[in-house]
């Protein structure tokens, strides 16, 4: 292990790339219990500072401490949900509640939540910038939601509820991924049950099997197989299978220790004893004071209103393909299993055209290059492709240049499913835009992370329409974090944003996907290339 790194060191410098394959994972457990030993000491020398409270002798050593913590754990976590394995599960599982802890003490410290106070009170809170003032705010606010006015009994509560919160959340996450991985069906080269399943889909299929050495076909429950199944196979009983599979994961139906009911029961619990412990009635209380809704109630009426709205057509729609599925396809009955399956029917029959077809428009490579291509005319910059080690050979990084050539910022994509990895889209921060002592800005980098059908063959991974709306709205918040122009580093890309508006850029970025301009940029047939 000589010539692994030691993860610490990758805070000597924040501007160099991780070299993700060459970290020593025996090194990740003493260097964040040694970030979190800084970052206590640093609460420490700042509370007892007599001092008049100011920004450098408050904030400015609290965010240096906490950004190196929040660095090394964020490419942590990061590769936990990319590249999960027994070791690496293991050292986040014995993370988790340090880290819980000293965010927690530091959450219902008194003297520091003083400091604060004191900053807001001084003559000189009122010629702070709108985002020091803001930053300011909201730290109040957080002391103020991590207990910081409670009793001593109700912070020791406080703090064990987010310690287990945070466990749970892991667990939970743990046991729909094991389940997720641990569901195969194989089939001999010579099975009739996929009939109707389009052959690229089928190369998928065989190229899983042809992975472990084995002939025939491998099906997962992951999306790139799970939904061709729903959607194109003519065997009921195959997708009977695969659909009870797919909703019992993490059931009462799962392995023992693999039922996420229990898991979910117990964080509502929790949450329910924390929102009483804040003087709230219920949880959602808790939830909304850092969204853009008011009140739950308010909430609620928007989605009942919504829900009146889309009924009428949704029960159209549903009567529609009950026909169809009777009438048309000569099905006895549609079970839920069968909508899919159906609804593509129905399409076909209705308007001339599959999904499958659809997705020979839409190569992944294609898609990007159309992708970048907008945004780099909305916002003035370039995009490129730029080589550094990264954590699996389908990952690949661009950096970001503004029109005079400066790289601002990078992202590395991580797009295609595979066993290991966590379900789902996302983007992620890996480091955010801050101004360094040196007058140097740091630039900010994304996690841009998908589940899409890898490439088969020499033939490129095909998108759906919604695959391709997919990326482009985690694109979006991958924007919304790496052009940020702030430098304070609470308040630069997504940090410090109510959470429900952290959506307002990706769902942006979607509402171009179908405008026809565009259209014509990330479209390119696979094999004719016909847009």
């Amino acid at each position: 292990m000589s010539d692994r790194i030691d993860i610490l060191s990758i805070i000597e410098d924040k501007s160099k790339f991780i070299d993700f394959p060459n970290l020593n994972q025996e090194s990740f457990k003493p260097a964040v219990l040694s970030l979190i030993n800084t970052l206590k000491e640093t609460v420490s020398a700042v509370t007892q500072n007599t001092e008049p409270a100011t920004w450098d002798n408050v904030v400015k050593p609290l965010d240096d401490a906490s950004e190196n913590l929040s660095f090394v754990w964020s490419a942590i976590s990061h590769l936990n949900s990319v590249e999960d394995t027994p070791q690496l599960r293991a050292i986040v599982n014995e993370l988790l509640a340090p880290i819980s802890a000293v965010f927690s003490e530091i959450g219902q410290n008194e003297e520091l939540y003083a400091k604060y106070k004191a900053l807001k009170a001084e003559d000189a809170f009122k010629s702070f910038s709108a985002a020091r003032r803001r930053i300011i705010d909201r730290e109040i606010e957080g002391f103020v939601l991590s207990g910081a006015e409670l009793d001593e009994a109700g912070k020791k509560e406080m703090t064990k509820i987010s310690a287990e919160e945070a466990e749970l959340s892991q667990k939970f996450s743990e046991n729909l991924l094991d389940c997720t991985n641990d569901f195969a069906i194989y089939l001999p080269k010579d099975t009739d049950r996929l009939r109707g399943i389009p052959e690229g889909e089928k190369a998928l299929f065989a190229q899983q099997a042809a992975s472990e050495g084995t002939e025939g076909y491998k099906i997962t429950l992951h999306m790139p197989n799970y939904l061709p199944i729903m959607q194109y196979a003519d065997d009921s009983s195959l997708r009977e299978e695969l659909y009870h599979a797919y909703t019992t994961r993490a059931s009462e139906f799962s392995p023992a220790g693999k039922d996420n009911a229990p898991v979910m029961t117990r964080l509502l619990e929790l949450r329910v004893r924390e929102a009483h412990l804040l003087g709230y009635k219920n949880y959602a209380q808790v939830s909304l004071v850092r969204k853009m809704a008011d009140t739950p109630e308010q909430v609620v009426k928007f989605l009942r209103e919504l829900a009146a709205k889309a009924k009428p057509a949704a029960l159209k729609d549903m009567e529609e393909l009950i026909r169809f599925g009777t009438q048309t396809l000569n099905m006895d009955q549609i079970n839920p299993w069968d909508y899919s399956y159906v609804s593509e029917k129905l399409r076909e029959a209705k308007y001339s055209y599959s999904e499958q077809e659809v997705k020979q428009y839409f190569p992944e490579p294609a898609v990007l290059s159309g992708m970048f291509s907008l945004v780099e005319k909305m916002f003035s910059i370039k995009i490129a492709q730029k080589n550094v080690p990264v954590w699996n050979p389908a990952v690949k990084y661009y950096a970001i240049s503004d029109k005079n050539g400066n790289e601002i910022a990078g992202f590395y994509t991580d797009l295609y499913a595979r066993s290991g990895k966590r379900g789902g889209a996302w983007m992620n921060d890996l480091r955010s835009r801050r101004l360094l002592d040196n007058g140097a800005i740091q630039t900010p980098v994304a996690y841009l992370v998908c589940n899409f059908s890898a490439p088969v063959g020499a033939q490129p991974s095909l998108l759906t329409l919604n695959d391709v709306e997919t990326i482009f709205h985690e694109f979006g918040h991958g924007l919304h974090h790496m052009l940020t122009r702030q430098t304070e580093l609470a308040v630069s890309g997504i940090s410090g944003v109510e959470w429900d508006a952290v959506e307002l850029p990706s769902q942006f970025m979607e509402n171009f996907v179908l405008n026809w301009d565009v259209m014509q940029t990330i479209s390119s047939h696979v094999k004719t290339h016909a847009k």
